[in-house]
Order: structure tokens, then sequence, then C-alpha cells
């Protein structure tokens, strides 16, 4: 990613004489918005989602997507779209309508090719993103004068080619991305599950991918296979919990996913150097 946050809006990426225009900016929190329209807007625009914090979904022709914080959601012209809110967590988001929006080699009215996610994760950008729409949303409501609307141009342009910037890196990571994100769901999945009885066919199954897939990109990117990691586990919960209770080995040794103890005792003398009930009288 560049240093400078604002990329030149000059670098050629729209159609000749093109050039993207502010149609309106929503500052939209727990259901109530601030709006800000261009006067003269006149065609249905694209839109750019920013969730700032809460869970919600957005219908978009008929595609639903879920809502969090830090999420970019990317919607063509013309475009169906309604958005729901979790009262439990209300969605605060900025949408920015984009009118004009003609990017070469893409079809009129979008931000991306087709295939491309149209759900982006922000976390790494949030505070230009956050700079974008607050610059845009205070320069709009003073657009009173050529130079003003001149200076939204430009950001909006700008803007624009920031994301498809983002997109295009993406795209060219996007096979190690694919594996980083599959290691964090399988070490979430055995984080959440490693008390019960399962195998690596069971976390394949879960995460809907082959199984020697899941092993050899699990263990380049942990350093360990997910049954080596899901040991790892089950011992130092074993270890907290011969620490911090008085339960029988038998019962941790079930709390802790294994249904046969001495199984339990092996592995944890394997692992900690000694046998658990040792471990408890020196160390507790």
């Amino acid at each position: 990613m560049e240093s400078h946050p604002y990329p030149d809006a000059r670098q050629g990426i729209f159609e000749l004489h093109a050039r993207p225009r502010l149609a309106s900016i929503r500052h939209v929190r727990g259901g109530r918005d601030r709006t800000s329209d261009s006067p003269d807007f006149r065609q249905s625009p694209a839109f750019l989602v920013f969730v700032i914090s809460g869970r919600g979904k957005a219908v978009v022709n008929e595609k639903t997507y879920a809502l969090s914080e830090d999420q970019v959601l990317l919607i063509p012209a013309k475009a169906t779209k309604s958005f729901t809110t979790d009262p439990a967590a209300p969605l605060e988001f900025w949408q920015i309508g984009i009118a004009d929006l003609a990017i070469k080699g893409l079809p009129k009215g979008t931000f991306q090719q087709p295939g491309e996610d149209s759900l982006l994760s922000a976390r790494e950008t949030r505070r230009i993103l956050l700079s974008y729409v607050r610059i845009l949303y205070e320069f709009q409501k003073r657009s009173d004068g050529a130079h003003m609307c001149e200076a939204i141009g430009d950001l909006v342009a700008s803007l624009v080619t920031f994301l498809r910037h983002e997109l295009e890196e993406r795209a060219s990571h996007a096979p190690e991305m694919q594996d980083y994100h599959l290691g964090v769901r399988a070490k979430e999945y055995i984080d959440a599950h490693f008390r019960e009885d399962i195998s690596l066919k069971t976390i394949a199954k879960a995460l809907n991918v082959n199984v020697y897939y899941l092993s050899h990109t699990f263990k380049t990117l942990v350093g360990h296979s997910p049954i080596q990691y899901m040991i790892h586990r089950r011992m130092t919960e074993a270890q907290n919990l011969l620490l911090t209770t008085d339960a029988t080995i038998t019962e941790i040794a079930i709390r802790c996913g294994y249904n046969n103890t001495n199984y339990f005792q092996v592995a944890f003398n394997r692992l900690v150097g000694m046998p658990p009930g040792k471990y408890r009288k020196t160390w507790k």
C-alpha cells in the first residue's frame, strides 16, 4: 500500500472524459441517518457502504451479505438494496453514492470485475476510509462554489482509485490469503471444539475442505498439524484444570476430550514430561 493515503486520481483508471461524481453521502447510525445529496443528481449511482460498528444484513439484487465492523460493501449502479440491523448491536455505517462511474475495463457503474468479492475487510484501511468519508461529508455541506465542487470530484476519484488499488492488491495475493484464512478458520474451530471427540476429518468436513489440503496448509501457517495443535490445546487445558480444580484425572481427561484415561495420561506425559498426578503434586 502507498504511504500517502490519497492516491493520485489522474492515473488513468477512468474511461476517457469520464469523471465520477458524488451523488449522496449518508451517515446511518441506529436506524437514523444524515443525508447529503447532490441537487443535480439524475441517475441511479453505485454505492460504497463502509460499516463502522454493529451487525446486520444487506440484500443486494437478492443476494444477502452479513455486515459487521470494518467491512466495505460495493454495490453496482441500478442494484436493488435493503438493510436490516441487529437490535442488540445496531449498525453504524457510511453510504456513499457515486454517479457516472466508468472504470476502464469494467462494466459501467461497477467498482470491480465480475467474480471479485463485493464485501471486503477494511480493518487495515479503516483510518484512511474514515478520512475520506468525513472530508467528503464536510465538503459536500459546503459545495456552493466551483472550486469546492472540483475538490469533491477529485476526492471521489481518489477514493475510487484507492479502492481499485486495494482490489487489485487482494487479487494478486488471493491464493496466499485463501490459505491464511483457512488456517485462521481451522484454528478457531479447534479452539472452540478441542474438548469434543473430533478428528482431522471432522475439522475438514466442518470447513468444507480437503483433508490433505487442510493438513498441509495448517502446518505451513501454524507450524503444527491440526491434530498436534489440538493436543497442545487439550494439554494446556488439562494443566489448568489440574492446578485450579480438585477434579479427578478421569474427570479432567473427559473434560479435555479423552474417553480413555490411560491414553490421556500417556499423551500428557509425552508432551509435559511427567504424568498428570505428579504434575499436580509438583506445582499445586
